[in-house]
């Protein structure tokens, strides 16, 4: 869904920042995968990629007037651009992956079929808690997926932000945010991110302000950047990382 800028000789052109922070984003991505995000450097600069991806979706959707409609037309096309590809690459990867079991065993392994069901719980493991037995539903190679049900159920919440007027909206972002760091002492992982999700669809919302963000001026523009900062490592060195 990418947003374009309509020029005086009606060419479609990119958001230029929007494709930098894509871009820079995804190496983030790479980066904390490796062992170079141990270090106090990659510590602050891979905390928040996820967010990213989820702040510039709201920032695109952000001009969209949403109704029952358009709602259900935005759910449309987030089923066929998130729902459809995750599950056929899942299939896919799977039978890969139960295929390969079968010539190495001559039958189907548990994980297999853990595989099978684990792609409709849509996370990777059942818990990171290290005294839980441990249970890995995303297996056959499909770990990477978790994210596009996550952006499904985080685009459905944040539709739900959208359509809720003022003062409403206040109360309905503290229960998101509540519920947000509530799951962060569930001893699972919800489906589908249900545990991240009520967060990510805050952080989708949030592109509204950055908006108004925007219509500053480039020295109060400079004045808020060193609060968020300040609260950006706040978040990541008291929220372990």
């Amino acid at each position: 869904m990418d947003k374009i800028i309509k020029t005086n000789n009606n060419f479609d052109e990119r958001i230029p920042w929007i494709d930098f922070a894509r871009g820079l984003t995804m190496f983030f991505v790479i980066w904390s995968h490796t062992l170079l995000y141990r270090n106090i450097p990659g510590k602050y600069l891979t905390a928040g990629y996820i967010g990213v991806f989820f702040f510039i979706t709201g920032y695109l959707m952000q001009n969209k007037k949403i109704s029952k409609k358009t709602g259900i037309i935005i759910i449309k096309k987030q089923v066929k651009k998130l729902l459809i590809p995750y599950t056929l690459a899942s299939i896919i990867l799977i039978l890969i992956s139960g295929f390969w079991s079968y010539i190495a065993n001559g039958y189907i392994i548990k994980q297999d079929i853990i595989n099978f069901f684990g792609m409709f719980y849509g996370r990777l493991f059942l818990s990171i808690r290290q005294d839980m037995p441990q249970i890995v539903f995303l297996g056959a190679s499909n770990a990477a997926l978790w994210f596009l049900p996550a952006m499904f159920l985080s685009s459905l919440l944040y539709l739900v932000l959208r359509i809720t007027k003022f003062p409403y909206i206040i109360f309905l972002i503290s229960i998101f945010i509540c519920c947000g760091i509530v799951f962060t002492f569930s001893p699972v992982l919800l489906p589908w991110s249900l545990d991240t999700a009520p967060i990510f669809a805050v952080v989708m919302f949030s592109a509204k302000l950055y908006q108004n963000y925007e219509k500053l001026s480039s020295k109060l523009r400079k004045i808020f950047l060193i609060p968020i900062t300040l609260i950006y490592i706040a978040c990541v060195d008291f929220g372990g990382g």
